[in-house]
């Protein structure tokens, strides 16, 4: 992004004139601010909104694939996407989040295992064919992990249906292959990107990789021209038996553990044996707690997971009816002129398994949403209906028809009603404290400087300052020598006298301590406060009356030692920063 941004500079240099202001703050020093394409914070911006058009272009090509080229499905999917939009994508709220750059590349990933799982066993063995198909996935997949650090999760997603589907027979081998080769290499060479990242290397997407792979090797070495559900139910074990022995091996031979906290998140959501400082991190977070009842009636009431759940239960049946009857070949020649029934359950499994995710994980919704909307467009295509509807009974025929008639009804009446507002919103960003808060870093804070602060704060903070400093606990919280870091800096926020939080400044290294009075006290929900979530743990701590960022609040604060350990360089309405002294 930084080559094309410099190459576009210096290609439209003299074109390209940005807009600047000059803004007079009430006793403070004017700044000017600049907007347009020249401008580095809006080329980035400007770059994501356009990739938002490439996942739009992904999707669309699905629904146009899969449905044979059906103007009705793609019209119903633009109609629902645009009557959830709020549910669909962060761009418009949340530009720099990492998910909005890397959600493009999941839907192009998806999109072209799609198009692979359509072609017929004889067109899908052209050598041409092959690479095109191996490099779009490779180079997709490979932008998608390296963009965003949960990529492996929704990649594991799709490893395991191919997997599946590949087991049952409802899937051409040579089009599984491809995939857990293209994922494969993308694997590599995104380990090597991010020099050996062992969040990376000890997923349980890389044991899937590995274990899928080496089931589906050996079935190429000894091919079977029967498939029953005894056979299928074989494969999936001793895949299963493969990933669980490779995940076991990499966690507890290697002692990789930096997605703990992840099955630990899982698992408290059900059982709160398992809450620790870590996952209630996360869980006091809405956007990371379960989707709630509210997001899913706005979601229901536009007709879309209705509608979407029917597609879902005819192609099930279907599903169900091939595998059980052994009919996978003659529903193949039967079926030859209509979408093969590989790509139908792709888009099912991966719908239903995003769906769950959705619901453990609210934030997870963008991965959902998009494709509840591709398939519930495809009920109306002919290539759906002459495969799942026309053989079944007149009530049900009539019922779908209902069902398709009622949801675009809803969807537009929810599209009227959700899109004007969000035409006519408008806004800014407007933190004075943040841009105070760095001015001062850049002003004051000498080069190389250590400091420490909220995750929250420290994204800001690598963002926007300009001098060099060294921010101790960075806001990656995928590796576990960070979360124990920030487990250890977070204890400005409990009760811990003066002594016991210089003394684990001293041991990082931390020159300078920025408080975030948000995070201090009772500002927070209950059971979410820091000093909370620290008990947790089982810490105990020298208890003081108050909070130690409450305490340093007050300008007349002194410390209980004779020694002074810390000083209050400067404080505003949001943040307080103080040096550590020596």
């Amino acid at each position: 992004l930084s080559i094309l941004y410099h190459s576009f500079v210096h290609t439209f240099a003299n074109s390209l004139n940005p807009t600047c202001h000059t803004y007079r703050r009430q006793g403070l020093p004017p700044f000017k601010t600049c907007v347009g394409w020249g401008v580095e914070e809006y080329f980035y911006v400007n770059f994501v909104f356009a990739l938002q058009a490439v996942a739009l272009m992904a999707l669309s090509s699905i629904v146009w694939n899969v449905s044979r080229g059906s103007v009705l499905s793609v019209c119903l999917f633009f109609l629902f996407y645009f009557a959830n939009l709020t549910n669909m994508t962060r761009v418009m709220s949340a530009p720099p989040l990492r998910e909005c750059f890397g959600f493009p590349f999941w839907c192009v990933v998806v999109a072209t295992c799609v198009s692979l799982l359509m072609r017929s066993r004889k067109r899908i063995r052209k050598a041409i064919t092959l690479v095109g198909y191996g490099v779009v996935l490779l180079v997709s997949a490979t932008a998608f992990v390296l963009s965003w650090q949960f990529a492996p999760f929704p990649l594991l997603l799709l490893a395991a249906s191919v997997l599946l589907m590949d087991s049952c027979g409802i899937c051409t081998p040579i089009a599984a292959q491809l995939i857990f080769l293209s994922l494969g290499l993308s694997w590599i060479v995104c380990v090597l990107l991010m020099f050996g990242n062992e969040f990376m290397v000890s997923s349980l997407y890389t044991a899937l990789l590995i274990g899928g792979g080496t089931v589906l090797f050996f079935k190429r070495l000894f091919p079977s021209h029967s498939q029953s559900p005894l056979k299928a139910f074989l494969f999936l074990f001793i895949s299963l038996s493969i990933v669980v022995g490779i995940k076991w091996s990499l966690s507890y031979t290697f002692g990789f553990n930096n997605d703990s906290h992840i099955f630990q998140l899982l698992l408290s959501k059900f059982d709160r044996g398992f809450e620790s400082f870590h996952t209630r991190l996360y869980t006091c977070s809405t956007a990371f707690s379960f989707l709630s009842l509210k997001e899913f009636i706005v979601v229901s009431s536009s007709g879309l997971v209705p509608l979407a759940a029917l597609t879902a239960i005819l192609v099930a049946a279907q599903c169900v009816d091939v595998v059980l009857k052994r009919r996978w070949r003659s529903f193949t020649r039967k079926s030859n002129k209509h979408t093969p029934l590989s790509a139908f359950l792709l888009l099912v499994i991966l719908t239903a398994l995003s769906f769950v995710l959705c619901v453990l994980v609210m934030r997870l919704k963008m991965l959902a949403n998009p494709l509840l909307c591709v398939c519930a467009s495809l009920l109306v295509s002919q290539s759906f209906r002459s495969q799942f509807v026309q053989h079944r009974h007149v009530i049900l025929r009539v019922f779908v028809v209902f069902a398709v008639v009622s949801s675009t009804c809803a969807a537009l009446y929810s599209m009227t009603t959700s899109l004007p507002p969000l035409f006519h919103k408008k806004g800014e960003f407007n933190d004075p404290a943040t841009v105070q808060l760095v001015e001062v870093i850049d002003k004051r804070f000498p080069v190389n400087a250590s400091l420490t602060a909220p995750m929250s704060t420290t994204s800001a903070l690598i963002a926007s300052v300009h001098k060099r400093v060294h921010i101790v606990n960075h806001p990656h919280y995928e590796d576990a020598r960070m979360r124990r870091t920030t487990f250890h800096m977070y204890i400005v926020y409990t009760f811990a006298t003066d002594a016991e939080v210089h003394n684990t400044m001293t041991t990082s290294g931390v020159d300078y301590v920025v408080i975030n009075h948000m995070w201090c006290g009772s500002k927070r929900r209950v059971g979410c406060n820091i000093h909370e979530l620290y008990a947790l743990d089982g810490v105990e701590l020298q208890r003081e009356r108050t909070l130690f960022c409450d305490r340093w609040r007050q300008q007349s604060h002194q410390s209980s030692n004779s020694r002074p350990l810390f000083k209050s360089m400067y404080i505003n309405s949001k943040y307080q920063v103080l040096k550590v002294l020596t």
